[in-house]
């Protein structure tokens, strides 16, 4: 499997946990696909939802979102 395959469907697992509202293991799993393919960025999204619904700090998600918008405001330039 290549990485991207491999990327995509790292994604559509840690979609599926999502959707379950199994938010912990849906955060391991955005972060093994963002692990395969930092420029995902569903899994940068619902990672910070994941993270949001956790209860985790504030400062993490926002760290997140801001990496998130720095990355689109790079490809906006590009």
């Amino acid at each position: 499997m290549n990485w991207r395959r491999e990327s995509l469907w790292l994604l559509s697992q840690a979609n599926k946990l999502f959707a379950e509202a199994d938010y912990s293991a849906a955060e391991r799993a955005y972060r093994r696909a963002l692990d395969a393919d930092p420029s995902l960025q569903d899994a940068k999204t619902n990672l910070a939802r994941c993270l949001m619904f956790l209860g985790r700090r504030d400062g993490e998600i926002r760290t997140i979102l801001q990496q998130f918008g720095e990355e689109v405001r790079v490809l906006e330039q590009q």
